[in-house]
């Protein structure tokens, strides 16, 4: 039976009399009291999908799993199918089902994520080389055929994550493959001061101010090939449609700017060697960049991205594709995913604002690559290593901070780790590189960050320079360059598989992978450097918040010296610490313990290239003094300034350092930094928190913060052991003139009405904290219950159980959206006594209630809901009227409703057409509207136990009109009914929606009356009614009164929504409701549209005594 009922949602209400609630506003930081200076902390925050061990390869040199796609099913020969597994620079058979192939040596090797070279469909040849990398792409729906099909890429996928192993895809946006030439020849760049863009009409525009970032419009001046360009760009009638999608080849989405030379605004609009150069300020490239790429999330479950040559894309482009995609994977319920750029820069500053401004999750840390390479291949002590980790506190932002980034040592452009070592130390015997080898992963897989292996290094492959000489084969190579290397740390030369389990570095790298997954601590635990007084011994711990283990890690990078070296830890006097790993011995540690001295420290020995690690025996403790704070910058009063700074064609604001100073405590703590506008008082707008000093976060406005609001910033220490400090700076402003940063015509989150601060639940009762938060759409929520994290709770409501003791403690929401995250002041939750003691009757009740509304078919017929509650069987009447109706003057009477009655289980208990006459006595007693003799009226009478029922009201012959729904309690005994709904399609004059509702007895009631219209497309629900008006009039009289209007509901309401265990709505919503305490009487709640539009609306009733 094709049957409409009410939603899950309302088929979940449970006796509402019986499990009364109370809801507040959400209290939605940590702030401790209502006081001068506030607490307000916030954990780091942590991606979901970061702490991983990432694999990066290239397909088409991984394995050939299959001879049969080596050409790609092209003909011709190597010049047209790209295939020479000869030649570096062609296409060498690897592909996907060789790849699947090997997926358990990764994950024996302790790989948790793949990133994979761009698997789409490429120009095969281009140049004179072949697009073997993935980076010249034609086709972005479909997997290039030299790697094999979709379906084997499908099935790859598949596999990876039966495993536990993750998926990345290296995606570009920034360009196509080359097929655009420009007529009359020439491709040297021609400026925009001298060729400004021009519409279809001849008129100039600049394309940065149009750039379209996802807010707002979609609009774009309309180009013409022959006038809007520098280049009038033309192509070969052969690949007049190569591309797809369909809309990569209209010639005007490309800048037709001629080629780059990576300097300047050419770096931006120029051809990347000739690559078509995809014009990204244009809406239609961004939208269509996003249906790309959420293509590829949706249909084989992509677990995250490696962007592409970020930094020649605008910045507008990121802001708006970025939150598209993750969007798209948070409605799949993937909010691990990661998308992750190529930002080719050694400035930590620059890097970092591709996350901090441009909305990337993480950027590839180039600059620790050169770090790395400057302590260990090339000796230079441990200064820029530091100097650079010193620096990491650019990327700290109210969503990120450095820990997400990936590491690396090499990459398929610069190079091999292995060619670094050899390049910086021609003389190294190769057990001297090995070692050089296992220092620099050492470091790599212990640090923060998320380290990542480029494919070949667990064998010893080194290559001979860069680009394709980095691109070796680990099957067998024919490629004579190649062919006679000898791998470091084994007798394995190109010539050989080296799919090897038993080599030194692949064994190294095993055991590197099992300590990095033994404890939270390496995959995003806090790291604290530990200055060690000498130049060639890098140390740090690694503590994570939950499990407060320390771990100790030391470097010693000195090539004939061993070192001996005494390191602060957290540790008390008399703790000790055993060596869980040491990498001239990694299968065997030892059974070496260290002691720490009355300060805190233990001394180490480190042999020339050793590195060890070191567990504490015991968690943290309570520190003997607790920690205090102070701001070092800015000074009281300040007028910050926040110039421009353009690298590479990219502007951005020069950020401003915030610094705090931490004394008392054990060196471990967090420090949440936090703005409160003056027009906000108690709002806290979350700068970024740091877990290792100096305590800092570099910050430039939003867009919203104008010069002419003062603001202060608050600082709060927490030890995550019980103590908690706090410290101002105040009387803060942004200097005249400042250009707005920040994201154009994005609003951060900001509540709408700030909470109460405490609430008690009675012991036999729901509750709930609710927040009602304003600004840019899509909006995060985060639940916390005493500083940790609700699994679950990521609503603007969150329900409470007054039976369980666990509820009590403190409670915040944490709001965040593409342009901030704010919180306020914690809420108090407590137990209190029950609602109703034993022996508790109610003073009067609901014996009818009704519902009457158009009737149509499929979505629009009326469906019905009610609640029996009490403690025994109730009788029940169940009327639907339709020809009675027109005695009553209302036009368009359903002929022939017929009325079927299912459970809560949606098992129909009855299906009813007509009635019986003997009902009539039945109807005068509940004094219901008399029915004519024979009339196609339906009705029943039904014994019915407590719980939930749905009635379904439609024409038996297919045809649509006005009906009545009713509900009356026939014997007045225990149980009775508490609440009504109905969802019906709201039309305008008798059209309308309408409730009836009859109480009796000796007391007044108190009763909800709720019209959804838009929350009910959050349901699924489509045609909603868009902005309900909900009255109610007073029918005991003979003359109607209007009592109650209503057209957009109070978000002070969410208390009795939660009473009533009636469905949340969105706070800010158009959705109508009025609580309202009646006497004895009869009653009708009128739902239509407040500008008499139409669709469909669910109106409910609810006793709230």
């Amino acid at each position: 039976m094709n049957r409409k009922r009410l939603p899950t949602w309302l088929r979940a209400v449970r006796s509402a009399a019986a499990s009364l609630a109370v809801l507040l506003l959400c209290s939605a930081a940590t702030l401790l009291h209502a006081q001068a200076t506030p607490l307000v902390t916030l954990p780091r925050i942590t991606q979901p999908g970061e702490g991983q061990v990432v694999y990066f390869l290239m397909t088409d040199r991984f394995e050939n799993g299959s001879t049969a796609n080596d050409s790609g099913g092209y003909s011709g020969g190597s010049a047209v199918s790209g295939f020479d597994p000869t030649q570096g620079y062609y296409y060498h058979g690897g592909d996907f089902i060789g790849l699947t192939s090997r997926l358990g040596y990764l994950k024996d090797l302790g790989v948790t994520a793949i990133w994979v070279t761009p698997p789409f469909t490429n120009r095969p040849m281009q140049g004179g080389s072949a697009g073997y990398h993935g980076y010249w792409i034609t086709d972005f729906l479909s997997i290039d055929p030299h790697l094999g099909t979709d379906a084997d890429f499908r099935a790859f996928v598949a596999q990876a994550h039966a495993l536990g192993i993750r998926v990345y895809l290296d995606i570009v946006i920034n360009h196509t493959a080359d097929v655009i030439q420009y007529a009359g020849g020439g491709y040297t760049y021609r400026s925009i001061a001298q060729y400004p863009y021009r519409d279809s009409n001849g008129n100039t525009f600049d394309a940065s101010a149009d750039a379209y970032n996802g807010i707002g419009p979609a609009t774009f001046p309309t180009l013409s090939v022959n006038t809007s360009f520098p280049y009038v760009p033309t192509v070969s009638a052969a690949d007049a449609n190569v591309k797809n999608p369909a809309w990569l080849n209209d010639l005007t989405v490309y800048h037709n700017r001629g080629n780059s030379t990576f300097t300047g605004e050419d770096s931006l609009f120029g051809d990347f060697s000739g690559l078509d150069d995809l014009f990204t300020e244009q809406p239609k490239v961004v939208n269509g960049m996003i249906d790309i790429y959420e293509h590829w999330i949706t249909d084989y479950g992509i677990d995250g991205y490696r962007i592409d040559t970020m930094k020649h894309v605008n910045q507008e482009f990121w802001e708006a594709f970025l939150p598209a995609i993750r969007e798209k994977a948070h409605e799949l319920g993937r909010d691990d995913f990661i998308a992750f750029g190529e930002v080719t820069s050694g400035d930590p500053a620059f890097v970092s604002s591709f996350s901090t401004t441009a909305t990337a999750d993480a950027e590839l840390d180039f600059p620790m690559q050169s770090a790395i390479r400057d302590f260990v291949s090339q000796a230079h002590g441990t200064a820029n290593i530091l100097q650079t980790l010193d620096e990491d506190d650019y990327y700290t932002r109210h969503d990120g901070n450095a820990y997400d980034l990936p590491t690396f040592l090499g990459n398929h452009d610069m190079g091999r780790w292995g060619y670094f070592l050899k390049q910086d130390n021609p003389s190294a015997t190769d057990s001297q590189l090995v070692q050089l080898m296992e220092l620099g992963y050492g470091v790599l897989y212990l640090m923060r960050g998320q380290p990542v292996v480029y494919y070949g290094d667990e064998q010893g492959l080194y290559g001979t320079g860069g680009d394709w000489q980095s691109r070796e084969d680990m099957f067998p190579t024919q490629v004579a360059t190649f062919k006679t290397l000898k791998e470091i740390g084994s007798n394995l030369t190109g010539a050989d598989s080296k799919f090897v389990e038993t080599t030194t570095l692949y064994e190294f790298l095993k055991a590197l992978g099992t300590l990095h997954a033994s404890s939270p601590a390496f995959q995003r635990g806090a790291m604290l450097v530990r200055p060690s007084g000498n130049g060639q011994v890098l140390a740090f711990s690694r503590i994570e918040r939950g499990e407060k283990v320390e771990y100790l890690a030391a470097f010693n990078a000195g090539r004939s010296q061993s070192a001996t070296v005494s390191l602060q830890t957290c540790q008390p006097a008399g703790a000790t610490m055993s060596r869980v790993f040491d990498s001239s011995s990694p299968q065997s540690p030892g059974a070496a313990v260290v002691t720490a001295d009355a300060g805190g420290k233990v001394s180490l020995t480190l042999a020339p290239l050793e590195f060890t690690v070191w567990k504490a025996a015991q968690a943290l403790g309570t520190p003997a003094t607790p920690p205090t704070i102070a701001f070092a910058t800015p000074a009281a009063g300040a007028v910050m300034s926040f110039p421009a700074t353009t690298t590479d064609g990219q502007t951005f604001p020069v950020r401003q350092e915030i610094e705090a100073n931490v004394t008392g405590g054990d060196g471990y703590a967090e420090v949440t930094f936090a703005l409160e506008r003056s027009s906000r008082p108690g709002q806290y707008e979350i700068l970024g928190t740091d877990d290792a000093p100096p305590y800092r976060v570099y910050w430039a406005p939003p867009n919203d913060l104008g010069s002419g609001e003062t603001f202060r910033i608050i600082a709060t220490v927490d030890d995550l052991r019980g103590d908690r400090a706090s410290a101002t700076v105040e009387n803060l402003s942004v200097a005249a003139g400042t250009r707005s940063w920040g994201i154009r015509g994005a609003m951060g989150p900001s509540f709408g009405e700030m909470p109460v601060a405490t609430l008690s639940v009675p012991s036999d009762s729901n509750s709930a904290l609710g927040a009602l938060v304003e600004g840019t759409a899509p909006m995060r929520y985060q639940w916390y219950h005493n500083g940790q994290a609700v699994a679950g709770a990521t609503g603007p409501v969150l329900h409470l159980k007054g039976w369980d003791p666990t509820i009590v403690g403190n409670y915040h929401v944490v709001a965040t959206n593409l342009a901030g995250t704010t919180t306020c002041r914690d809420s108090v939750v407590t137990i209190g006594p029950p609602r109703h003691g034993s022996g508790w009757k109610p003073g009067s009740k609901l014996v009818a209630i009704s519902a009457r509304s158009f009737v149509g078919t499929g979505d629009q017929i009326q469906v019905a809901g009610f609640v029996v509650t009490g403690s025994g069987p109730k009788q029940l009447l169940v009327r639907a009227s339709g020809p009675a109706l027109a005695a009553q003057g209302i036009p368009n009477p359903l002929p022939d409703p017929e009325l079927v009655l299912y459970d809560s289980n949606s098992k129909p208990i009855s299906t009813t057409t007509g009635w019986d006459s003997s009902l009539s006595s039945v109807f005068s007693k509940v004094y219901a509207q008399p029915w004519t003799v024979g009339s196609a009226d339906s009705a029943t009478v039904l014994t019915l136990n407590p719980g939930l029922y749905t009635v379904e009201i439609k024409s038996a012959s297919g045809k649509s009109g006005v009906s009545l729904g009713e509900v009356y309690d026939v014997s007045g005994a225990t149980s009775y009914p508490v609440a009504l709904s109905a969802r019906a399609q709201v039309g305008t004059d008798s059209n309308v929606l309408i409730a009836g509702i009859s109480i009796v007895g000796s007391a007044p009631k108190r009763v909800l009356i709720r019209a959804s219209g838009p929350a009910l497309a959050a349901q699924g629900v489509s045609g909603v009614l868009p902005d309900p008006v909900l009255e109610l009039y007073n029918n005991t009289t003979s003359t109607p009164t209007l009592m109650q209007t209503d057209d957009n509901w109070d978000v002070s309401l969410v208390s009795d929504f939660a009473q009533a265990s009636a469905y949340d709505w969105t706070p800010g919503s158009l959705d109508a409701a009025i609580v309202v305490t009646l006497p004895p009487g009869l009653y009708t709640a009128i739902v239509k549209d407040k500008n008499g539009a139409s669709g469909v609306a669910l109106v409910e009733v609810y006793d709230l005594d």
